[in-house]
């Protein structure tokens, strides 16, 4: 990936796990042809919420 090639990596596991999330949730939301903005902006906004978060989120 492209990522790892521009970057010096992150500076610990917490930072590793994080960016292997995140590029899991691009990856995943363009497959499904979802707003990655919009699907983050929800997750963060039901979990401060305390809020479950909805299995499947409406395309955008």
């Amino acid at each position: 990936m492209i990522w790892r090639k521009l970057w010096l990596g992150t500076q610990g596991a917490s930072g590793s796990r994080f960016v292997e999330t995140m590029l899991t949730v691009i990856e995943t939301c363009g497959q499904q042809g979802r707003n990655v903005l919009c699907f983050l902006t929800t997750a963060v906004e039901t979990h401060l919420a305390e809020r479950s978060a909805p299995l499947l989120l409406p395309k955008v």
